[in-house]
């Protein structure tokens, strides 16, 4: 997804953005520009696309702001602005964390930090008759 040109209204609700990926936009958007951002459905149709069965797939964990990095970003003020957005966030997700004891903390697309695809690669029907060892 190109994000340069894209209106924030447009790209909250669009597959693969949560709250970490928009902490990298907000932080450097050039980071955020060279990496493959995947949500559960497009993880799952590369790794099929390679010849993977999936067994599953999905978001795993809670929200976690250190995840998104202002490195590449000039403007100091805006790395001292993501480091104490990211150290505000991380405290409130810890609290609500432990608060709640982990029963308040659902594994959603736009909250998980992780997206995750199990896949097995299928035997050959060679292999599967024998024909192969």
């Amino acid at each position: 997804m190109n994000t340069a040109s894209v209106h924030p209204s447009d790209w909250l609700w669009k597959e693969g953005v949560g709250l970490n990926w928009i902490m990298q936009r907000m932080s450097d958007l050039r980071t955020l520009q060279v990496h493959l951002v995947y949500d559960r459905a497009v993880l799952v149709a590369v790794h099929e696309a390679a010849g993977l069965r999936t067994i599953a797939s999905g978001y795993a964990g809670f929200f976690d702001a250190h995840l998104s990095s202002a490195a590449g970003s000039s403007s100091r003020l805006r790395q001292r602005l993501h480091r104490r957005a990211c150290r505000a966030l991380g405290r409130c997700a810890e609290a609500w964390t432990r608060l709640g004891g982990g029963r308040g903390t659902p594994e959603m697309r736009f909250i998980a930090p992780h997206v995750y695809c199990v896949g097995r690669r299928d035997p050959s029907p060679e292999a599967a008759a024998g024909g192969l060892r």
